[in-house]
C-alpha cells in the first residue's frame, strides 16, 4: 500500500513540491500525513485502527 506525494498534497490542499520540501525539512510530519492519507485513501476509520492494534497486541501474547 502506498500513497503518492500528489495524493497527500490534494488531501491537505498543498502541492507536490510542498511534500518534497517537507520530506527534507520535516520528515516526521510527512510520515504522519502518509499514515493519515493511507487511512483516508483506503477508508480506514479510527475504530478499524483500534481493532488492528488490538489484534497486533493479541498476536504478541
Amino acid at each position: 500500500m502506498q500513497i503518492t506525494y500528489n495524493e497527500i498534497a490534494e488531501l491537505i490542499g498543498r502541492t507536490e513540491a510542498n511534500m518534497k520540501y517537507m520530506k527534507k525539512h520535516n520528515p516526521e510530519q510527512l510520515e504522519l500525513l502518509k499514515i493519515g492519507g493511507l487511512c483516508k485513501k483506503y477508508n480506514i476509520s479510527l475504530k478499524d485502527l483500534e481493532a488492528i492494534i488490538k489484534l497486533k497486541e493479541d498476536i504478541k501474547k
